[in-house]
C-alpha cells in the first residue's frame, strides 16, 4: 500500500475547477476537472500518476502546458482493488516526453462518467461516493471523485448541476445560482485551501444568524432536531476568534448525509462545511443526555476550520495535530461552555 501511494508523491495542487452533473433518477454522475499542478520533487518527472475511483470510465485526461495549452501526455490506466479502501481504484499514467521539471506547473485536464452498471446507491456509506434519489454526495478525502496527489487541498471553484427540488451542500461561498431546463446549477467559490466536496439532497435549509455568524442547516425532510441545539453551537465560533485568530469564516454549513435512522454516528470537516449522519442530530432529540456530547461533537468539527484549513501541518505527526488536537479543544470548549 506504501509503494502504491508513493507513485503520486511529488506534485502539489496549487487550484481547482470542477464541474459536476449529478442526477441519480437518470444514472447521471459527471465531472469536467482543470487541475494546476506544480512539481515540487527534486527531480524532472516523464511519468505522473494518479487515483481515481474504480467504478468511473475516464473520457479524457491530459497533461497540458501552462504558457501555450499544448498537449504534453499519453495516458494508460490500471484498474485494481485497495482493500484499505473497500472500493476499486484506478491508477492513472501519463506519459511525458520531454520531463517536467522541478518547479514546473502544468494543467491535467480530467472527464469522467459512472461506469455503466457501477451501483453507487447506498447511502447508508457515507464515506463512498453516493449517487441515490435519496442523497448523492462525495465528501470523503480519499474516495477518487477527484484526481489524487501528494497535496490534495487548494483554492478550488465548482460547479454543480442536479435536479430541482434538491439542494446542494458544498465548501466555500455561493457565488451564483440559476435554473435551466428543470435542473439548478451553482457555482460555489473556496478560496482557502480546501478539498472539493459536495453533497445534494431534497434538502431543507434552516438559517440561523447571531452576533454577525451564521449557520446554514442542510436537514433532510423530517428531520428531527429541536431550536435549543442550534442556540449551543452559536457560542462556540466566538470563543475561537478570541483564542485562536480569526480566519474570516462567517457563515458556516452542516449538511447531513448518510442513510435516516442510521445507528452510525460520523462527521467530515471540510472548512466552513461540515457534513455529518442523521443520528447526530436525532440522538438530541432522543437522548437528553447527549447533549453535551452533541456540543462536544460540534466543537471538535468546527475547530478543524482552524487546525485543517487554518494553520496546516504535515508530516508523520498531521494525524496527531488534526484529530487529537481536535479531541483537545473539544474537551477544552466544554469545560468553559458547558
Amino acid at each position: 500500500m506504501e509503494s502504491i501511494f508513493r507513485k503520486i508523491e511529488g506534485f502539489k495542487k496549487k487550484e481547482h475547477r470542477l464541474f459536476f452533473e449529478v442526477d441519480a433518477e437518470e444514472g447521471v454522475f459527471e465531472s469536467e476537472q482543470c487541475a494546476s499542478i506544480l512539481n515540487v520533487g527534486e527531480e524532472g518527472v516523464r511519468r505522473f500518476y494518479t487515483f481515481l475511483n474504480g467504478e468511473l470510465e475516464v473520457d479524457r485526461l491530459d497533461l497540458r502546458a501552462t504558457e501555450d495549452g499544448s498537449i504534453l501526455s499519453g495516458w494508460g490506466c490500471e484498474v485494481f482493488d485497495i482493500l484499505e479502501w473497500g472500493r476499486p481504484a484506478m491508477l492513472l499514467e501519463l506519459r511525458t516526453a520531454e520531463p517536467v521539471m522541478p518547479g514546473d506547473e502544468v494543467e491535467l485536464e480530467l472527464g469522467y462518467h459512472m461506469r455503466p452498471g457501477a451501483f453507487l446507491d447506498e447511502p447508508q456509506k457515507m464515506y463512498d461516493v453516493t449517487v441515490s434519489p435519496f442523497a448523492s454526495y462525495a465528501i470523503a478525502p480519499f474516495i477518487g471523485h477527484y484526481p489524487l496527489f501528494s497535496s490534495n487541498v487548494s483554492p478550488f471553484e465548482l460547479t454543480i448541476r442536479y435536479p430541482e427540488g434538491n439542494l446542494s451542500c458544498v465548501p466555500g461561498a455561493l457565488i451564483s445560482s440559476r435554473t435551466e431546463r428543470g435542473c439548478i446549477i451553482d457555482l460555489y467559490r473556496c478560496d482557502t485551501p480546501n478539498i472539493p466536496t459536495f453533497s445534494v439532497a431534497p434538502y431543507e435549509k434552516k438559517v440561523r444568524e447571531k452576533g454577525g455568524v451564521s449557520f446554514e442547516f442542510y436537514l433532510y425532510p423530517d428531520q428531527a432536531y429541536v431550536e435549543e441545539m442550534f442556540d449551543g453551537i452559536f457560542r462556540i465560533p466566538p470563543l475561537y476568534f478570541d483564542s485562536f485568530g480569526d480566519p474570516g469564516t462567517r457563515v458556516f454549513k452542516v449538511g447531513v448525509v448518510g442513510a435516516v435512522n442510521t445507528g452510525e454516528m460520523g462527521g467530515e470537516s471540510k472548512g466552513n462545511t461540515i457534513y455529518c449522519t442523521d443520528r447526530v442530530f436525532r440522538r438530541y432529540v432522543d437522548d437528553p443526555d447527549y447533549r453535551v456530547e452533541f456540543m462536544g461533537y460540534m466543537a471538535h468539527e468546527i475547530f478543524h476550520n482552524w487546525n485543517d484549513f487554518y494553520v496546516f501541518f504535515s508530516g508523520n505527526l498531521s494525524m496527531w495535530w488534526e484529530e487529537g488536537g481536535a479531541n483537545f479543544i473539544q474537551a477544552w470548549t466544554l469545560e468553559r461552555l458547558v
